[in-house]
């Protein structure tokens, strides 16, 4: 199956990514980046993120990163699991963007 990603980089896994609270500490780490198009993507699950505390500390730590240049794609994993090919192409054409 051809998904149009033949010239796109390959991510970067698990990415430790630094945001603008200006500490050089990681802010949190992407599941995938793509650090020359400053795109991080998560892949969350449900039985860790569905928590509302998570999803609040996750948007504080995603606005960091935005805040510091990079676009953030997130995907529940379930969302995933029925649509990979949708996902795939969202990331693909942020990937064309940059």
């Amino acid at each position: 199956m051809a998904t149009g990603t033949e010239s796109a980089s390959r991510p970067t896994q698990q990415l430790s990514l630094v945001g603008t609270d200006g500490t050089t500490r990681p802010v949190t780490i992407a599941d995938f980046a793509w650090p020359e198009h400053k795109v991080a993507v998560f892949c969350d699950g449900w039985q860790h993120h569905h928590y509302p505390e998570r999803q609040a500390s996750d948007k504080a730590k995603r606005d960091q990163l935005a805040d510091a240049g990079w676009t953030v794609l997130s995907f529940w994993g379930g969302e995933i699991v029925r649509d990979a090919e949708g996902c795939a192409t969202a990331i693909i054409q942020q990937l064309r963007r940059t």
